[in-house]
């Protein structure tokens, strides 16, 4: 129940919020962190992958303010080295609510056909797990515990940063991408599950990732860039 009024709050402030946008983006994105050493291969799975949507609206010619929602699932896989070799240490899955807020800002756009653009992007994360499902195992590779349930709402926060690139594909429509690093400054509750059994890896708290998409803007004057260079 609690989950349900949750998604219902969100999707009542993006309605609102939409009804002003300019731009409205279909989004993907992936993250992964930072191993703590190269030279360790203990983490052998440990990404995010996040469809959403963004809305977007213009404060001036070039900066811009988006709210985006998502939905993240993750995988962290982790292994021990022990006398008898390597066995797992835990396998978690989890499952939650991403909301984003950033900025957008365009530096320059390419003197060229295409009118893609380059600029750069600053924001912040809140994760809402509603899932984790979290299994451990003991040093010779045994199952120990199936935890699904303690803290599964605990909430994270993270900041991120990076460049976009955009290309307009008509008027109305184009695509974009943003190479960007995380910081997490609080582990959620799939984080957290992730840690069992060791100490805290801090280099875990930086991340890479990738967002982009194709958007699509609700007001567009003036002529499709593309069209207007083929005439």
């Amino acid at each position: 129940m609690k989950t349900f009024v949750h998604t219902l709050a969100i999707g009542l402030l993006f309605a609102s919020t939409a009804a002003s946008a300019q731009e409205v983006s279909k989004v993907f994105g992936f993250s992964k962190p930072f191993p703590d050493s190269f030279e360790k291969g203990d983490c052998k799975s440990n990404m995010g992958l996040a469809p959403g949507i963004r809305v977007t609206m213009p404060m001036g010619d070039r900066f811009g303010i988006g709210l985006g929602l998502a939905h993240e699932w993750r995988s962290v896989r982790s292994e021990q080295e022990t006398p008898n070799g390597t066995v797992p240490l835990s396998d978690v899955k989890g499952r939650a609510f991403l909301l984003q807020a950033m900025g957008q800002y365009r530096i320059f756009t390419c003197a060229s056909k295409c009118q893609s653009s380059m600029g750069v992007m600053v924001g912040a994360d809140v994760t809402l797990p509603y899932r984790t499902n979290a299994l451990q195992y003991a040093s010779d590779g045994s199952e120990l515990t199936t935890d699904t349930d303690r803290d599964r709402m605990k909430a994270g926060l993270a900041f991120r940063a990076g460049l976009r690139y955009s290309v307009p594909l008509c008027e109305h429509m184009g695509f974009f991408m943003e190479p960007q690093l995380i910081y997490k400054a609080v582990l959620d509750r799939t984080d957290e599950a992730a840690q069992f059994g060791r100490s805290e890896r801090t280099s875990d708290r930086l991340g890479m990732g990738m967002q982009g998409g194709i958007y699509m803007k609700l007001m567009c004057p003036g002529k499709c860039p593309v069209k207007a260079s083929a005439q």
